[in-house]
């Protein structure tokens, strides 16, 4: 389910008007409205880019260039190798502040979470004049000539490795609000939530249906539980297991499978705990769950790895759920991938696309839903197997059949784009087959390739509208 494309480079004559300024004055209110809500590397692009050398070029010391491209009103989107110089020369000029706090002696041109908070304390801390006719920047008034005055808004220093007053520091475990350093692994107690699942039917070919919720609660992280099955089943009824928050978001990498009657959910990152944290744990039913029952339970302490001290009464155990067949009752929905190159192929031939393209037509893949009822696509997770890094593409947009962008993801984390379209669902109308496209833009990665991929059956969220019940995806077998 994928198709593939490889990136070339072609070189851009650019004519340049080249204008010389002269910065007598550093005036961080000139960005007052900037703010660096995420982490910014070379390859790059987004308004936050523009704004970050905007707010470089108020600093002669740290400007991204004097003249051309770059430069103070000639910023642009994207985080050349210009940018990255300037921020290693923000960076040096506030080591103490920016490297020495995480044992680093000099700038690397990563705008990441200290340089930011430093960036957002100056702007900030901006400067503004109390001279009539002064505006910022202005070393004398340009209606009576007298000498500008100016005040300093005062600016809050945030702990090193906080971006903001609320949470920790990312670097040293401190509140960003008192700044004290939160104590080292302490005790964490595991209860069965009040609200855990009550007992209920869980149909064949369902998916992300909750079966046990808990509560953890003190300090500390915890790295994985194991989950015991018990009931009238067998492991290969229950296709995947996996750990989500209240957000309905993953807190492990995938599902795993039982054996032996235990699955091993492994956090990723691990689970902190300070204050109180609920953990749901979902199944998804195989096509041989059609009868049966089963629980799921964690059984004992030891089955919590965690530095801090487990605490509960145990075992944990949720409620029973019998296994239904949902064949003739529960909506489906199959996934397939769309030939989009023009030479015909999927996969065989790999065509040389120019850097810089943008909106190209990367992928397409076809849902079909099932005669039983609608569905509601929600989430979609797609897996880049190429070799191009996450920078190298961005934009990335998923349209329905019509065109309509459904929604956008910025850049890949970690290979991933996920899509989340769970505020709007997508309704496919059951019986309907429908085709939905994946355009990028390519800004970096010159001789590499790229590739999504669906990897998996849970990487499709979809609900069925009547019954309610996640559906399992399946693969088209054309």
């Amino acid at each position: 389910m994928s198709n593939v494309i490889s990136i070339k480079t072609i070189k851009i004559g650019l004519g340049v008007l080249v204008v010389t300024a002269l910065l007598a004055f550093v005036g961080w209110a000139a960005v007052a409205n900037a703010s660096f809500d995420r982490s910014l590397k070379q390859g790059m692009t987004g308004d936050d880019v523009m704004e970050l050398q905007e707010f470089l070029n108020t600093d002669v010391d740290t400007m991204v260039a004097s003249t051309g491209v770059g430069s103070a009103g000639s910023e642009s989107k994207y985080f050349g190798s210009l940018t990255k110089a300037a921020v290693v020369k923000f960076q040096n000029k506030y080591a103490s502040e920016v490297l020495t706090p995480i044992g680093l002696t000099s700038g690397t041109g990563y705008f990441g979470t200290m340089s930011r908070a430093k960036a957002d304390a100056l702007v900030a801390g901006g400067t503004t004049s109390t001279t009539p006719g002064c505006e910022t920047g202005d070393l004398f008034s340009r209606t009576t000539g007298t000498a500008c005055v100016t005040t300093t808004t005062p600016s809050t220093t945030l702990p090193a490795g906080c971006t903001s007053t609320t949470g920790f520091s990312t670097t040293t475990g401190a509140s960003c609000t008192t700044g004290a350093v939160a104590p080292a692994e302490g005790t964490i107690n595991v209860a069965l939530a009040s609200d855990t699942p009550a007992a209920a039917y869980h149909a064949s070919g369902t998916a992300y249906n909750g079966a046990l919720k808990m509560t953890f609660s003190g300090y500390g992280t915890v790295s994985s539980v194991v989950v015991k099955r018990s009931g009238l089943s067998i492991d290969s009824n229950i296709s995947g297991v996996a750990a989500f928050n209240d957000a309905g978001t993953r807190l492990t990498a995938n599902f795993v499978n039982f054996s032996d009657n235990k699955a091993t959910l492994t956090f990723s990152p691990a689970l902190a705990v300070s204050g109180s944290t609920n953990v749901w744990i979902k199944t998804n039913i195989s096509g041989t769950g059609t009868t049966g029952t089963y629980t799921l339970s964690v059984n004992a302490a030891t089955d919590v790895t965690s530095a801090a001290t487990i605490g509960g009464t145990f075992p944990i155990t949720g409620n029973t759920f019998s296994l239904v067949s949902g064949t003739s009752t529960v909506g489906s929905i199959t996934a397939d991938a769309v030939v989009v190159q023009s030479n015909g192929t999927n996969d065989a031939t790999i065509p040389n696309i120019d850097l810089g393209t943008t909106g190209y037509l990367l992928a397409r893949f076809r849902f079909a839903a099932g005669a039983a009822e609608d569905v509601n696509l929600r989430k979609l997770t797609l897996y880049n197997s190429g070799n191009t890094n996450d920078a190298d593409i961005a934009n990335i947009k998923l349209s329905g059949p019509d065109g309509t962008v459904l929604a956008t993801v910025t850049n890949p984390v970690n290979r991933y784009v996920n899509f989340d379209l769970s505020a709007t669902p997508y309704l496919l109308g059951k019986g309907l087959t429908r085709d939905f496209s994946v355009n990028v833009d390519l800004v970096g990665g010159s001789t590499r390739n790229v590739r999504l991929a669906i990897q998996n059956d849970y990487d499709i969220d979809a609900v069925g509208v009547a019954t309610g019940s996640g559906l399992l995806a399946t693969a088209a077998t054309t």
